[in-house]
């Protein structure tokens, strides 16, 4: 038997005491013989995140490790709320409920494998009228469910080439 710290891939979080690595979940340990080296070794913060409830890790780099600790949050709450600061930085596109980064094309006639979406061109147009296109889009993902007020659809696609 062993203890593991895992997340499902509907997103939540949890310790499941197991004979074998549990299916259906991703982990980044391996198993812990108490509950209690599981909270230390996975360094599991001991209240669930704040913003969404599910139990998570501190396991990261600085800042970040410090910034999740101080605000009680877990990594991914972590994420969007810095895209919530940001909400208004020009080059942010939300369409359809997905957040996209729209930076300036690159790597024109050369190899664009490692421009966002391998290059593929897309024209995005603002609301408030502004257009632009590119070769060069990242995709954040899609804005969780608590996080859409604060970050509603501000732009469309209007080809993509």
């Amino acid at each position: 038997m062993g203890f593991y710290f895992v997340r499902g891939f509907d997103g939540k979080s949890a310790i499941l005491e197991s004979k074998e690595y549990p299916k259906g979940y991703q982990s980044t340990h391996g198993a812990f013989l108490t509950m209690e080296e599981c909270v230390e070794k996975a360094c599991v913060f001991p209240e669930p995140c704040s913003c969404c409830g599910e139990l998570f890790t501190t396991n990261y780099c600085e800042p970040t490790k410090s910034e999740l600790m101080a605000q009680k949050i877990c990594f991914h709450c972590h994420f969007w709320k810095g895209y919530v600061r940001e909400k208004d930085n020009p080059k942010f596109a939300r369409i359809k409920g997905t957040h996209y980064c729209v930076e300036k094309s690159a790597n024109v006639g050369r190899d664009v494998r490692w421009n966002g979406f391998g290059g593929t061109k897309f024209t995005v147009r603002w609301m408030d009228g502004r257009q632009e296109s590119t070769n060069n889009l990242w995709c954040q993902g899609d804005i969780p469910d608590r996080f859409k007020n604060d970050l509603p659809d501000n732009a469309e696609f209007i080809n993509k080439l």
